[in-house]
């Protein structure tokens, strides 16, 4: 989710909390769309925040119709549709599909990229944080990086 205002800020931050507090031990932290509906405003969902973009490939038209029917009725306005660029073929791959998703319901595109450190300086510490996030060790060649 992508806040709007101080006032989304406050009501992500309250499902976030929700989310952690309130979802069974090893399950993917959620809330309920009843839930999201009455926090609704002002923030903005993007496509992770409501399906995972993966979906768009294994699921026929319809499905993809319906995903994308639930949170325009919730966020009128306010639902862009994601695009991402890290050479990661996954993205690659539903870039054609997220076009289309948001041309036929017409909502805004919106181009972002995930920022894990503000300069250059940073990388071997964040190396360091995500290799112990994965278990892993900084001189471990197959790694993810």
């Amino acid at each position: 989710m992508l806040v709007q205002s101080e006032a989304g800020y406050r009501n992500l931050s309250t499902l976030v909390s929700k989310a952690f507090l309130e979802t069974a031990g090893g399950e993917t932290p959620q809330v309920e769309i009843a839930i999201s509906k009455a926090r609704r405003r002002p923030y903005l969902p993007h496509r992770r925040s409501w399906r995972s973009g993966r979906r768009l490939l294994g699921d026929g038209q319809r499905r993809r119709r319906s995903d994308a029917a639930a949170p325009c009725g919730i966020f009128p306005r306010r639902l862009y549709v994601e695009l991402m660029r890290h050479g990661v073929t996954a993205e690659d791959r539903i870039e054609g599909a997220l076009a289309e998703l948001a041309f036929r319901h017409d909502l805004p595109l919106v181009a972002t990229n995930d920022c894990f450190f503000p300069d250059e300086e940073f990388y071997e510490a964040h190396d360091a944080l995500l290799c112990i996030a994965e278990g892993t060790v900084v001189g471990q060649r197959e790694r993810k990086r």
